[in-house]
């Protein structure tokens, strides 16, 4: 049944593709097994991020605390600024 369908996939690249090398080409892109090898090449990296997104896996956006170290700074320098005027 392979062999009928890729006959008939020959012939009608015959119509839009020139060359035979183009149309061996496109047979080789279309071949069912080129099309289990390029979804595995897709399906294990989205897998992945599927677990890490469900499964805390990946990064975690800890809440972190704010320290305003310049307040202390600026303030003395306004300070010290008014003093001398």
């Amino acid at each position: 049944m392979l062999c009928m369908i890729y006959y008939q996939v020959w012939k009608r690249t015959a119509l839009v593709l020139g060359t035979k090398r183009a149309r061996l080409w496109y047979l080789l892109r279309i071949n069912p097994i080129m099309a289990v090898i390029w979804w595995w090449i897709w399906i294990i990296p989205l897998w992945i991020g599927y677990r890490m997104y469900m499964g805390e896996g990946g990064l975690v956006w800890a809440r972190t605390q704010k320290i305003d170290a310049n307040a202390k700074l600026f303030k003395s320098k306004i300070i010290h600024w008014f003093r001398e005027k």
